[in-house]
Order: C-alpha cells, then sequence, then structure tokens
C-alpha cells in the first residue's frame, strides 16, 4: 500500500515535474489563487509557422500539445476521439518523391479558409519528421464531421490544383509518433490516466472561442513564408514580389571595367 501510495504521489507531482524545467527557464506557469495553475501559453504565439483562418473552440491544442503532452508525457483522452482533420499537404508521390505544394497555392489556400470561416489552418511545415514544405489542415470534432467535409474541401482545393491530396487525419503526427498508428489507438491501456485527472482540475483552459491571430503576427508568418520558400527553391513567391526574388543569390557583376581598390601608404 505505501508504494503504491508513493508512486500515485510521483504521478501527480505537478510541482516537482516542473520544477527542472522553471530551473532551466525552459517554462514557467503561476497559481490562481486555490483554484487552477495557469499556463502563459497562446494559440497564436509569435514563433508559429502557420496562419490560422480560425481556431476550434474547447480544442484547447495548446494547452493539451505544450503542457499535457510536452510537459508531462499525457496524451488527452479527448484528443483520440474528438479531434479529427483533412490533410492537404502535397500533390501525391512520383518515383517515391513528394510532390510538394507551392508558396502560390498555400496563399491561395489562406484566402479559401478564410472564405470558408472554418477551424482551420495553412503555413509552413518546419517539423524535421514530416516530408513536406508547406501544409493545410481543417479541423472538426468527429470522424464523421470530417468525411462529410472531405468532398467539399476537396471541390474547393481542385480549382487551385486538382492533384492535391486530402487525407483524413486523427489527431496530432506527434501523439502517433508516441503511440503508433492513431487507427491501433481504440485498445489501448491508458496509463496516465490519473495524471490527466489532476491536469484537468488543476490547469486552466479557456472555455470561449480563442481570439483570431493578430495582423502582426500573420504579417511576420508571411515574411517568414516568402524566406522559406526561397530557401526550398519554390520561386512562386516572385509572383507575390512583383516578379523579383529576395536577392539571397550573388549579383552577377555588371559586363564593365571595375574600378581597381585604392590603397593608401602613409
Amino acid at each position: 500500500m505505501s508504494h503504491e501510495y508513493s508512486q500515485r504521489l510521483k504521478d501527480t507531482d505537478l510541482v516537482g515535474m516542473l520544477q527542472p524545467s522553471v530551473d532551466n527557464r525552459e517554462f514557467s506557469y503561476n497559481f490562481m489563487g486555490d483554484e487552477w495553475i495557469q499556463f502563459p501559453t497562446s494559440p497564436h504565439g509569435t514563433t508559429t509557422p502557420w496562419l490560422f483562418a480560425k481556431s476550434i473552440a474547447g480544442h484547447h491544442c495548446t494547452i493539451y500539445h505544450t503542457v499535457y503532452h510536452e510537459v508531462f508525457g499525457v496524451i488527452p483522452q479527448c484528443c483520440f476521439n474528438h479531434c479529427w482533420k483533412l490533410t492537404a499537404n502535397s500533390k501525391g508521390k512520383v518515383d517515391g518523391v513528394y510532390r510538394q505544394l507551392t508558396f502560390r497555392e498555400v496563399m491561395r489556400i489562406e484566402k479559401l479558409q478564410l472564405w470558408m470561416d472554418t477551424a482551420s489552418k495553412c503555413g509552413m511545415d518546419v517539423r524535421d519528421y514530416t516530408p513536406y514544405i508547406w501544409g493545410a489542415y481543417w479541423y472538426f470534432s468527429s470522424k464523421e464531421e470530417a468525411q462529410r467535409s472531405y468532398n467539399k474541401i476537396k471541390g474547393y482545393l481542385n480549382l487551385i490544383n486538382d492533384e492535391i491530396e486530402v487525407l483524413v487525419k486523427r489527431s496530432c503526427t506527434e501523439f502517433e509518433m508516441k503511440l503508433g498508428p492513431s487507427s491501433e489507438w481504440d485498445n489501448l491501456d491508458i496509463v496516465w490516466k490519473e495524471k490527466e485527472s489532476v491536469l484537468d482540475e488543476w490547469v486552466y483552459r479557456v472555455e470561449q472561442q480563442p481570439p483570431p491571430q493578430h495582423k502582426l503576427i500573420k504579417k511576420n508568418v508571411r515574411n517568414r513564408m516568402m524566406h522559406w520558400a526561397h530557401k526550398h527553391g519554390d520561386m512562386t513567391y516572385k509572383e507575390f514580389n512583383r516578379g523579383n526574388d529576395l536577392l539571397h543569390t550573388v549579383r552577377k557583376n555588371v559586363d564593365q571595367p571595375m574600378c581597381p581598390a585604392v590603397t593608401y601608404n602613409p
């Protein structure tokens, strides 16, 4: 019994688990009286690679991913069955190589997502464990809802490029990397149930619709997207830059005589 009690204390000691990260200034949190612990996370942080059209209310993705998963190693059970998405990341593979989306297409997808006014995002896929340069996502609360929306979203994307592939996906790639294919999640033995219940009790989650992504953050993301495109040889961004590139390449010298350097010897 004593061993079981000490193990339960260890599994639910949130402060103890956080302390090394706090000591290293990797993380911080605030106690809000005797009711909540608040983590200073934002759904649209300034370092995000994504342009958000709209966040999905009630999913708490930032808290669940950043706090539950990354800090405490907990994958919330609500993410198993209430987080589904449609993904558009490529135009399929040829000879084993993914045909990537282009900056031009992603910009058109952003306009589409804003017009649809649904929970969605698009932008740079900077993760080194995915084979994509760009990505676009639409979020839903059930598999059935995602499947019902498939034909509509695929139809809209066909107007941009009918080769863009659309897939139904369950929850986050990072969760699959830890638990295996999401098709096998239904029979998993969840070993962190008690830790998750303590987090649910104490971690503050904003229940209302998250605020829109700030215009200045969107401007910053688009600026970084142009450089990301240039880095990967996607020169379609030049269409949005009056046909000019970002001058990252060395300019050729003009074919005229060069003035010799002048030296001064006192």
